[in-house]
């Protein structure tokens, strides 16, 4: 029971003062909140018009009158120490003005034009709240008998209830006036009754007993993660779409609700959750409606605000009739009804979840089903809502209409709707409705939505042809490319080269040793090699012989590659005499054995004869198997055949691989980084067998983005395919800003982040986002990054891709469905999960009849179409999520942390809070079990990927259950990560410590702490090393990776200024090279690999210096800035700092004088020649170049910098430095350039 409460009243002299009740407090807070937005004023016009001319003196003195009745209306609010208090004000009622616009051409419309004036400047006036008039009223005349009058004001003094109340007390004013009657005495009570009852509701029990319900009723708590959850600024405009029931539809629908025996307004509910269902996909419909809360005499008699909204929860299924679905909301109404005195604004303090007021917005029906026609002495009024509140993406308003019918409406944001899209969720809603009170009595999902033409319009959009030609095997595109280009470089790995040629032998020689090993058709073959040019004729050569293929990430847990043996059972594993066997059970073949090398070599180079094979080519052959994450804790192994992959291959072939080339203009160079249990590795590979040259990069330069940055721009990579998660690194480093820029950056693997797409676009780079589930072979749906919103995009030519509702209907533009793909890239199913296979691949209902028994994949992914642009990804309808790229069930994170030794449950969620995706996972003990969070995270990393481990384990007593005896997610904790450890006792530990603690969203850390017990993973480490770089010190990822304690890792830092000593000092002669450095360099020995290692940028000159300016600012620069005097001596693998004077700035300044197109491609080609004449072994690190540009363009200033001096946070050094300084040059004076 609530106790405590402050006094209701106390006397002051300007009258009594009150407290706010509870639902004045809620708009209070609701408007502090939004102090700009008009929505909180509310109100009506009401319409009069008779046979007879209305006396507009009667009307107002009628008016002024009703506001004397009603005290509320008279209420001013004042701030003061103890929250906001309000009291009647005495002063006299303002007559309302009147505005005639009776001479006007149409009357009508300036009526319209002036009530929406009225609305904005009551709005306005009002929203401050603080000591002034909280309600307005005006009065139209249209003609002699039609006159309107507004009553307007702040939500603060009255509601919808309110306002029908004062409507009817004007007309009763208004006749007896006119009739000469004696008024009847008014019903309203005193204001002090109205907040008595509500201070008497909150300090009883049922006050405890309804929020009881309430906490009970919403756990655990409905999906929110889609619901508008408010926004930051008030809409400018709105769209809006009404249609009129007519009142025929409307008898219909009573009598429909008459046979069911529940009301017509449970049966309008009810149609509007199956609508919600349908549009949604969710079976457990929320929306938010607006009960009365009007409980006690004097509520009912009291004009004020006491209007609530509550969430009304209801289960809706395809296959539930109307009648069904009535019963159960008129049953959830039944119970809302009885504790609609709790305040819904108090859900997110009473379920403990911030996000919970979603729950309030975004979706709701606003039903005014009382009578809204007055008598005025004869003459009629009507009451028209012209102020009802902010609009909500599917907020429905029903209104009835003079004639007995009801006008239906959405009004809503046009930011983020266009007109079109308003009128078919409308039209959608109207034909639900119709058409389930129809005799036919249709389940809720044998509704169809769409009209027949828009229907075809999406399906058309959704099925693009494929593109021309044919899709042919792997191997014959490698036999052809082994003619054409035989001597063309193949792939690159390390030192390690082999031309097209060499590759098609090798890989038909071991297809060849693979079929006298009796490998074939529908067998599967292991591969488990290191990254090498092996694996890729391994992999070449399984499908060569007929075969498909198994990778193995060796970097995973023993135990889990035995899982997958044991899953796929092959019949032969590829791999190295080195290398571990994960299964001695199964038949092994050592490639680098010497009997098979000289067994290979033996063997003939030719492609194999159709008699060599087991069986003839045929597309449905298996390709290979990769595995997923499995939601019942077993991975599942997917199955996809050769036709698959001819037709991935195909697409690329014909599309943005060939497109790329165009753009650049000869063959290009791929990065191969992912792993190739990743079944994105395919994508990068299918640009080797579309003619270009790949580069394969081992682990420890992928897991490192400074080593990848530096092997992309020596290899002058031009193509990286990458996630999301490592791309944002990658540009923080200078991706997109160096010498040698990607032609074509690749995202896939995972939603791709707003601020990473703006980035992207903003930086030029051609660049594309892949969308794609293993099970339809990589990639279904793709998109060209631009301006707009972050998309998937449109269809890859060739598929199918379809948005449906639960009813595997197709979903309107703009409304949420899930995503379905079909086509040619479809796999088999999973390798003995036929029950799973069942469920997941479906029959396709849109198939073409010479597509007999095609089927679909159902993905979980949930999406909306957007015309122009595609589609737009929306996350999951299930359990499953994506940490780093990799897919990852839930299920099997909760199956493998239950099977951990004293485990007795365990539960695993994703969570947010840190503004990264973070997997925590709960664990409960047995009694006499002990767990911490490392000792069942170590355990886990002996059994699973790196991607499955949760990033953070919490230790419960329990887990946290529903009254049903279910688990509350809702309710599981988020993990504490507040330390106790010693402070920070040195300024290494100081920074580290605070860059870590930033990245996990901590308040401190501990140098105590060990990195991994904040969830730190590769991505995280990477980050951490950047933002260490950017505050000067050194510290390789991989070093975070060995699960040190902050303290020890602090004391490995290297700080940046060992490589730059001070300029006062002009240091000269070896330094030490930095962790960085060495990791260019040692790997690298010979210098002319590493010579063209550089990043570039253009500036533009307003006012272009002289080349002697230049020369002299560059001079300047270099005293400035020892690094960009460094010169690198292989042996013995040391730097060392030149004199400044040994250093001839004239020898890096270079001018092109012709005018030039300032285009990036003109920039590319001379940055890319400049590039090529560094060479850090004579000191050459810094080139520039004044272009000279067509007249009206301002020219543009070269800079290329060799990677051994610059990184991509010393350019925010270096320009200012050397602007200074070459205007110093032209100003004649020294250069003053920041100290330190």
């Amino acid at each position: 029971m609530s106790t405590g409460h402050a006094r209701t009243v106390t006397s002051t002299s300007a009258g009594t003062v009150f407290e706010l009740t509870s639902a004045q407090l809620g708009i209070w807070n609701a408007q502090r909140l939004e102090p700009e937005s008009p929505y909180y004023v509310v109100g009506d016009v009401v319409q009069i018009r008779g046979s007879e001319p209305v006396d507009v003196a009667r009307l107002a003195e009628a008016m002024v009158g009703t506001v004397g009745d009603a005290e509320s209306l008279r209420l001013r609010v004042v701030e003061t120490p103890d929250g906001p208090r309000q009291w009647v004000c005495a002063d006299p009622v303002s007559v309302p003005p009147v505005v005639d616009v009776s001479g006007d051409a149409d009357p009508v419309a300036a009526a319209e034009a002036l009530v929406r004036r009225e609305r904005f400047a009551t709005a306005e006036a009002c929203r401050a709240m603080v000591d002034r008039p909280l309600y307005s009223q005006t009065i139209i005349r249209l003609s002699e008998c039609e006159v309107w009058y507004t009553q307007l004001g702040h939500h603060l003094v009255f509601d919808g209830y309110s306002a029908a109340m004062l409507a009817r007390r004007t007309a009763a004013r208004y006749t007896a006036a006119v009739r000469d009657e004696p008024l009847p005495p008014s019903s309203f009570s005193t204001f002090a009754e109205f907040v008595r009852a509500d201070r008497e509701y909150l300090a009883s029990d049922r006050a405890e007993r309804d929020r009881a319900y309430w906490v009970d009723r919403l756990t655990p708590l409905p999906e929110i993660g889609e619901w508008t959850s408010g926004r930051a600024e008030p809409p400018t405009a709105t769209v809006s779409a009404r249609t009129v029931l007519p009142p025929e539809e409307v008898a219909a629908l009573r009598a429909f609700a008459d046979e069911v025996k529940v009301t017509w307004g449970d049966a309008l509910l009810a149609s509007y959750a199956a609508f919600l269902h349908r549009v949604l996909g969710h079976t457990d419909v929320v929306f938010a409606l607006p009960l009365m809360c009007r409980t006690s005499a004097a509520e009912l008699r009291t004009p004020g605000m006491a209007v609530n909204v509550l969430p009304l929860r209801v289960d809706v299924h395809s296959g539930d009739r109307l009648d069904v679905l009535a019963h159960r909301v008129a049953e959830a109404m039944r119970e809302m009804r009885a504790h609609q005195r709790y305040r819904g604004e108090n859900l997110p303090r009473d379920l403990a979840v911030p996000g919970a007021g979603a729950l309030l917005h975004g979706r709701g029906v606003n039903l005014k089903a009382f009578d809204l026609t007055l008598d005025f002495a004869g003459a009629t009024g009507v009451m028209r809502n012209v102020a009802g509140g902010p609009p909500e993406d599917m907020g429905l308003s029903v209104l009835p209409t003079r004639d007995g019918g009801l006008l239906l409406g959405f009004e809503v944001d046009a930011a983020t709707h266009d007109q079109e899209s308003v009128d078919e969720r409308l039209a959608a809603m109207r034909r639900l409705l119709t058409d389930l009170c129809a005799p036919a009595r249709p389940a809720v999902g044998q509704v169809e939505l769409l009209a027949p033409q828009r229907r075809r319009s999406l399906l058309d959009a959704w099925t693009p042809p494929a593109p021309s030609g044919t899709p042919r095997d792997p191997g014959e595109l490698l036999d052809e490319l082994a003619t054409t280009r035989g001597d063309d470089i193949a792939i690159k790995h390390g030192e390690s080269r082999v031309t097209y040629a060499d590759l098609a032998a090798r890989v038909h020689r071991l297809a060849r040793l693979l079929r006298a090993r009796g490998v074939g058709a529908e067998d599967v073959v292991a591969l488990a090699l290191p990254r090498s040019i092996d694996t890729v004729v391994a992999l070449l050569a399984v499908l060569d012989a007929g075969a498909g293929f198994l990778p193995l990430d060796l970097e995973h847990p023993a135990q889990r590659l035995r899982a997958l043996l044991a899953d796929a059972r092959p019949s032969l594993v590829l791999t190295t005499r080195g290398t571990v066997a994960p299964d001695d059970a199964i038949p092994r073949l050592s490639l680098d054995d010497l009997e098979i090398a000289a067994e290979l070599s033996a063997l003939p180079t030719a492609p194999l004869a159709p008699h060599e094979l087991a069986a003839p080519r045929r597309g449905e052959h298996l390709a290979y198997v990769i595995y997923t994450s499995g939601s019942t804790g077993t991975p599942k192994g997917v199955q996809v055949p050769v036709a698959a992959l001819r037709a991935l291959v195909h697409h690329h072939r014909e599309t943005f691989v060939a497109e790329t080339a165009v753009a650049v203009g000869r063959r290009l160079r791929v990065a191969h980084t992912y792993s190739f249990a990743f079944d994105s590795s395919l994508d990068q590979l299918s640009w080797l067998l579309c003619g270009h040259e790949l580069h394969l990069y081992d682990a420890d330069v992928t897991k490192d983005v400074d080593l990848l940055l530096a092997a992309y721009a020596a290899d002058r990579v031009d193509v990286v395919d990458t996630t999301p998660s490592l791309a944002a690194p990658l540009v923080d480093a200078g991706l997109l800003d160096g010498a040698h820029r990607p032609a074509l950056l690749i995202l896939g693997g995972e939603a791709t982040p707003p601020a990473l797409w703006e980035r992207v676009v903003a930086s030029g780079v051609a660049a594309r986002n892949m969308y794609g589930p293993t099970e339809a072979t990589v990639d279904s749906v793709s998109a060209v990054l631009d301006e707009g919103e972050p998309v998937i995009g449109h269809p890859l030519d060739g598929m199918r891709v379809y948005l449906l509702d639960t009813a595997l209907r197709p979903v309107p533009p703009g409304v949420v469905g899930e995503l379905y793909l079909a086509g040619p890239q479809l796999a088999r199913g999973y390798l003995n999960r036929p029950g799973v296979t069942a469920e997941r691949f479906v029959a396709d209902p849109f198939a073409t009849p010479g597509e007999a028994g095609a089927r679909m994949y159902r993905t979980g992914d949930l999406a909306r179409w957007v015309p122009d642009r595609g589609f737009v990804y929306l996350g999951r309808a299930d359990g499953q999520v994506k940490i780093r790229g990799h897919r990852v069930e839930l299920g099997e994170v909760e199956a493998a942390l239950g099977a951990l030794p004293d485990v007795s449950a365990a539960a695993a969620v994703l969570r947010h809070e840190t503004g990264r995706p973070r997997l925590v996972g709960y664990v409960v003990p047995e009694r006499d079990g002990e767990l911490t969070p490392e000792s069942v995270r170590e355990a886990l990393a002996d059994h699973l990927p790196d991607h499955l481990v949760p990033a953070s384990v919490v230790v419960l007593d329990a887990l946290p259950r529903t009254v049903n005896g279910k688990l509350d997610r809702a309710a599981l904790p988020v993990p504490q990560l507040s330390r106790t450890g010693r402070a920070p006792a040195t300024e290494r530990e100081r920074i580290l410590c605070a860059i870590v603690a930033e990245m996990f969203g901590l308040d401190e850390v501990s140098p105590d702490d060990d990195f991994f017990s904040f969830g730190g993973d590769s991505i995280s480490a990477i980050t951490v090393s950047s933002r260490l770089r950017s505050a000067g010190f050194e510290l390789r990822p991989r070093d975070l990776l060995v699960r040190r304690d902050l303290g020890s890792l602090a004391r490995r830092l290297v700080e940046r200024s060992t490589v730059v000593a001070a300029v006062a000092d002009d240091p000269v002669g070896p330094v030490p090279a930095p962790p960085i450095v060495r990791g260019l360099t040692e790997p690298h020995p010979a210098p002319r690999v590493v010579a063209g290692y550089a990043q570039w940028t253009a500036v533009s000159v307003s006012s272009s210096p002289t080349v002697a300016e230049l020369v002299a600012g560059v001079r300047t620069v270099l005293a400035r800035h020892a690094v960009l005097r460094l010169r690198w001596k292989a042996y013995p693998g040391e730097l060392e700092v030149l004199s400044a004077e040994a250093v001839n700035a004239g020898d890096m300044v270079d001018a092109v004088t012709e005018p030039t197109e300032s285009t990036q491609d003109h920039l590319a080609a001379i940055a890319e020649r400049l590039a090529g004449e560094l060479d850090p072994s004579t000191g050459a690190v810094l080139r520039l170049a004044l272009v000279r540009t067509p007249s009206g363009e301002p020219d543009r200033l070269l800079v290329v910098a060799h990677h051994l001096a610059v990184d991509g946070v010393s350019w925010r050094v270096l320009l200012p430095d050397l602007h200074e300084a070459c205007r110093a040059a032209r100003e004649g004076r020294p250069a003053v350039l920041p100290s330190g």
